[in-house]
C-alpha cells in the first residue's frame, strides 16, 4: 500500500490542484462577476429570506419569493431604466455625429464617402451636382430614414444659442470683441462630446449586443441567486475548513467583507441611483432631451465624489443662454437643496458606522476595477479594496502586536 503523505505525493497532489484550480478559473471566469454580485445581493436581502424562511418553513419556497422580491424591488426598475437610457445614448450620439456630420459636409467631396453617399443617392436621390450632399440624412432608431438638422442638437436651436451665448459675452468686460462662432462650437461638439457620446454608445452596444448572451447570463443569475439564498453558512463552513487562520480570524474576514460589500451597496449605488432618479425627474420638469442619459451620467458621477453637480450645472447653463431661466434655477436649487441632501440623510440610516467605506477608495477602486478589468471592473475593483481594507484591519488587531515584540 502506498504511503499517503510522501513528499513525492504531497508535490503531485498540490501540482494537480494547482492545475485543476486554474483550468476552473478559466472555465468559470465569464460567470465571475455574476456570481460576486450574487453573493453580495444575497447577503443584502438575507433578512428578507430569514423572514420568509420562518414564515414557510420551506427552502423552495422562501428563496424563489426572496428573489422575486429582490426582482420587483431593484432589478426590474434597474433594467427597465437601462434599456430607456440604452436608446437615448445610441439617439443622442446620432444627434451629436449628425451635427457635426451635417455642418462638415460640404468640406467633404463625393469619394471620400462615396459609398454612403451612392446608398442615400440610390434610396433618396438628393445630392447636388457640385459633388457634395446637399441634405444629410440618418436611420432613427425606428428604422426610418430622417433628415438631419444642422441647425439643431436635440430641440437646441444652435442658431439662437450662439445669439444668446455672445450676447452674454458682450455684458462683461474686456470681452466685448471676443464672439463665438459656429466653427468653435462645432469643433468643441466635435472634440469634447462626441467622443464622450461615441464612447458610451459604444458600451451601450456592447451590453446589448447579445440576445442570446443576456438571455443566458440572466438564467445563470437567477440559479445563482437560488442557490446562494440558503447556501451562505455552508459556504462560511467551508471556507473556514479550508483556511489555515484562526476561527476568530476567519470570523472577522467574512463579517468584515459582507458587512462592507452591503454597506457599499447601500451607500455607494443604491444612494447614487436614487440622486441620479432625482435629478432625472427635474430635468424633466426643466425640458431637457435625453433625460435617461442624462440620469446615467449623474448616477455615475453620484457614486463617485465628484457629485451629480456636473451633469447639472452645465446643463443649467445651456437652459440659461438659450432663455429657460426658470428651469435653470430649479435645477441648481434642486440639487443643492434635494439631491445634494439624500446622502446627508439616507446613509446614516443605511450604513453602519464601522463598515463604511471611504469615498476615495471607492473611486479609486472603481476606476482602476474599469482600467484593468474592463466594465467587470465596477464589481472586481470595490471588491479587491474591501478585502484589502479587512486584511490591514486584520493585521492591526491580530498581528502588529506580536510582530512587534519580536
Amino acid at each position: 500500500m502506498k504511503e499517503m503523505h510522501t513528499k513525492q505525493n504531497t508535490t503531485f497532489f498540490f501540482g494537480l490542484f494547482g492545475i485543476v484550480l486554474i483550468a476552473s478559473f478559466y472555465v468559470l471566469q465569464p460567470y465571475l462577476s455574476l456570481a460576486v454580485l450574487a453573493f453580495l445581493l444575497t447577503a443584502l436581502y438575507s433578512p428578507i429570506y430569514r423572514r420568509l424562511l420562518k414564515v414557510f418553513r420551506f427552502n423552495g419556497i422562501a428563496s424563489p419569493l426572496a428573489v422575486f422580491f429582490m426582482f420587483l424591488s431593484i432589478l426590474i426598475p434597474i433594467i427597465f431604466i437601462s434599456y430607456l437610457t440604452y436608446n437615448q445614448v445610441l439617439a443622442f450620439n446620432d444627434d451629436i455625429q449628425g451635427f457635426v456630420a451635417a455642418n462638415r459636409v460640404e468640406e467633404k467631396p463625393v469619394e471620400e464617402t462615396k459609398s454612403a453617399i451612392i446608398e442615400i443617392q440610390e434610396r433618396l436621390n438628393n445630392t447636388s451636382d457640385s459633388g457634395a450632399v446637399d441634405t444629410l440624412f440618418k436611420v432613427n432608431g425606428e428604422g426610418n430614414v430622417e433628415e438631419v438638422d444642422p441647425n439643431t442638437i436635440g430641440n437646441i436651436d444652435v442658431t439662437d444659442l450662439l445669439k444668446t451665448i455672445n450676447k452674454t459675452i458682450d455684458k462683461f468686460p474686456f470681452t466685448e470683441s471676443k464672439e463665438v462662432t459656429r466653427d468653435e462650437l462645432e469643433n468643441f461638439v466635435n472634440d469634447i462630446i462626441k467622443p464622450i457620446t461615441a464612447f458610451l454608445a459604444d458600451r451601450a452596444l456592447e451590453l446589448g449586443g447579445s440576445t442570446v448572451k443576456i438571455v443566458t447570463n440572466a438564467i445563470v443569475f437567477v440559479v445563482l441567486l437560488l442557490a446562494l439564498f440558503p447556501s451562505h453558512s455552508r459556504i462560511e463552513t467551508f471556507y473556514k475548513k479550508i483556511s489555515p487562520l484562526a476561527d476568530e480570524i476567519d470570523e472577522s474576514y467574512i463579517k468584515r467583507i459582507t458587512d462592507m460589500g452591503v454597506a457599499m451597496i447601500k451607500g455607494t449605488f443604491i444612494i447614487a441611483f436614487l440622486q441620479g432618479s432625482i435629478t432625472g425627474i427635474f430635468l424633466y420638469i426643466a425640458g431637457v432631451d435625453y433625460v435617461f442619459f442624462w440620469s446615467m451620467l449623474a448616477t455615475i458621477f453620484s457614486i463617485i465624489p465628484i457629485g451629480s453637480g456636473i451633469v447639472v450645472f452645465p446643463i443649467s447653463l445651456v437652459l440659461f443662454l438659450t432663455g429657460n431661466t426658470a428651469g435653470a434655477l430649479m435645477l441648481v436649487l434642486t440639487n443643492i437643496f434635494i439631491v445634494g441632501q439624500v446622502d446627508t440623510v439616507l446613509r446614516p440610516r443605511l450604513v453602519p458606522k464601522d463598515a463604511e467605506i471611504n469615498p476615495t477608495l471607492v473611486l479609486l477602486s472603481i476606476l482602476g476595477g474599469l482600467q484593468l478589468f474592463g466594465v467587470l471592473g465596477f464589481i472586481y475593483g470595490p471588491i479587491v479594496i474591501i478585502i484589502l481594507v479587512t486584511t490591514f484591519e486584520v493585521y492591526m488587531r491580530y498581528y502588529s502586536d506580536n510582530i512587534s515584540e519580536d
